[in-house]
């Protein structure tokens, strides 16, 4: 009796293995849908999006799961699979109503302004206000500068207390480089909402074209600390190194290394991350380690002006005059 009990044993001790492993299986997609959606919000993006693959591989008509792929999708930077996402939970019985202002934010990300205009010039799905603040937008990003401002000016009128319009009036006037009215405008964004990420980047811009680096700085920890949901990721990453750029011409390099951590935590790999690294090293006069981090950052960003120029640089201080030419 006792192989058999152990077996039994054996048995028993297996089969609570595999429901442990395996009760992942019986998730719910609502529950899978709910987890997305908090790793979403929390910046946990590969997370996120299995929670999201396996719900609809249970459900693939589930539109709830279909329009928060799309938001993911938009939030990481692929806007090709956020209209993909969009279309498909449309076609599967998504409310448009429902995704007037989103369907507009995802056509912006593929910068089909021109469309925009031409849609909004008819849509009646959304307030006055934020129809004229979309459309000032997309006025704005195709270089219709005075006609930008003007309507995203009908807009603020509308409404006077809206952050975001009072940050896309900021935009333009920034554009046109009237300075002194987009912090005002930038100013006023930021009094209504003190968390609006874009807005404390605009400002960081202004400050950034006046040689304030340290203004620049805080404006970019503020960016930040907003929440990884109120950025993009390719916004994050891009504050992330516009605050090593910004302790780099300070002469902080010990902070710039800190902060260059955490942007190759956010963005291992990728062009910003050795070009950030690129620009320490040079700061720190390590000219072999920049040039290495230089040409891999050209590898993946081979047309990267600001790279060339700089690999150029470095390559002079090490005296290959020739090579530096050539770049």
């Amino acid at each position: 009796t006792r192989p058999r009990s152990r077996a039994l044993r054996g048995a028993a001790v297996l089969g609570l293995l595999l429901a442990v492993a395996g009760c992942d299986a019986f998730t719910s997609p609502e529950a899978r849908i709910a987890r997305a959606e908090t790793q979403l919000a929390a910046g946990d993006y590969a997370t996120a999006m299995r929670e999201l693959k396996l719900a609809l591989e249970s459900e693939p008509g589930n539109t709830e799961a279909r329009l928060l792929l799309a938001r993911l999708s938009l939030q990481i930077g692929d806007s090709e699979t956020a209209q993909k996402e969009l279309d498909r939970a449309l076609e599967a019985g998504l409310d448009p109503q429902q995704v007037v202002e989103f369907r507009y934010e995802v056509l912006a990300a593929r910068d089909a302004f021109e469309r925009i205009v031409s849609e909004l010039d008819r849509e009646t799905g959304l307030t006055e206000a934020r129809r004229l603040s979309l459309r000032g937008r997309a006025l704005t990003a195709l270089g219709r500068l005075a006609e930008g401002e003007a309507t995203l000016t009908a807009a603020a009128e509308v409404a006077p207390d809206d952050a975001w319009v009072a940050q896309e009036l900021a935009r333009n006037l920034l554009r046109q480089q009237r300075d002194a009215e987009a912090e005002m405008a930038v100013e006023r964004a930021l009094q209504l909402d003190s968390r609006a990420a874009r807005a404390w980047l605009l400002k960081a811009a202004l400050q950034l074209r006046r040689a304030d680096h340290s203004g620049a700085a805080a404006s970019f920890r503020s960016a930040l600390e907003a929440g990884p949901a109120a950025l993009t990721y390719p916004e994050q990453v891009g504050a992330e190194a516009g605050l090593v750029d910004a302790h780099i011409q300070l002469g902080e390099l010990e902070e710039a290394a800190r902060r260059l951590a955490a942007l190759r935590q956010r963005a291992p790999g990728t062009a910003v991350s050795h070009y950030a690294a690129g620009r320490l090293l040079t700061a720190q006069g390590d000219f072999a380690a920049a040039q290495n981090e230089l040409r891999q950052a050209l590898v993946l960003a081979p047309g990267h002006v600001p790279t060339r120029l700089l690999l150029a640089t470095v390559l002079m201080s090490q005296g290959q005059v020739e090579q530096a030419k050539a770049e």
